[in-house]
């Protein structure tokens, strides 16, 4: 069974959409751009295919060093979100800071307002930097942790004060999708399938569902035995009878 969701980029040499869902992946991450001129060349015609396919389908920006509020002006113009679109900031290439992840999350509110963001990242590298304290502008983004291991449940623990909760774990690199030709970044979601798709965008957020009304015929008997001489009041629904 394939993972839920998967990420790609250029890297991933063929990709058969169609299988991909047929194996059971629902959602897929595509790589979009990296610093302010790099466009991945697969990113147009896999976003197309995999909507064509019937997948949900989010983009990410690969973050470097430096002219941070250019990369994202480049991002959004490439990717041209809808409104409720899901953006993704890949924060892991070194020598960026906790000030650089801050502009990127910042601007992308500003070119984007109606967007949301999510950021990628690592306890190793990510959670080194915030030391385990609350960041206030990253904790209004959800986290999409990298965290390859075995065990049950993702490193987070120096991510948790900004992060008591994420959203999308990336658990392998190597992982064998159907449909994928050759290692596959495979991830799992922290909630019901029924939530993912709200999480890729917003429109796609269910409608709940209405409380069911009472039926108007419904006839309800009262027994009363009451002593000769005693008068009863009878009040339903705050009229007396």
């Amino acid at each position: 069974m394939n993972p839920i969701v998967i990420d790609i980029s250029h890297w991933q040499a063929s990709v058969d959409f169609k299988k991909v869902k047929d194996g059971g992946t629902v959602g897929v991450i595509i790589k979009a751009t990296q610093g302010t001129t790099s466009v991945d060349p697969t990113f147009i015609g896999r976003r197309q295919g995999a909507v064509s396919a019937g997948l949900l389908v989010a983009s990410y920006h690969y973050l470097t060093k430096g002219s941070i509020a250019q990369q994202m002006a480049f991002y959004v113009k490439t990717v041209a979100p809808s409104k409720g679109s899901r953006l993704v900031i890949d924060f892991e290439d070194k020598g960026l800071t906790i000030g650089d992840l801050e502009l990127a999350v910042k601007t992308l509110w500003e070119l984007a307002p109606d967007c949301e963001v999510t950021v990628y990242g690592a306890n190793g590298f990510l959670g080194a930097l915030l030391k385990g304290a609350k960041n206030d502008t990253l904790a209004k983004c959800s986290l999409w942790v990298a965290s390859y291991t075995t065990a049950s449940k993702p490193t987070t623990a120096d991510l948790n004060g900004t992060w008591p909760v994420w959203s999308l774990w990336q658990y392998s690199q190597t992982g064998s999708v159907e449909g994928v030709k050759g290692d596959c970044d495979s991830n799992r979601w922290n909630g019901s399938p029924d939530s993912l798709p709200g999480w890729f965008h917003k429109a796609l957020v269910p409608e709940p569902k209405p409380e069911p009304k009472p039926p108007s015929d419904v006839i309800v008997t009262v027994d009363i035995a009451a002593p000769e001489g005693v008068t009863l009041k009878v009040t339903i629904n705050g009229k007396s009878l």
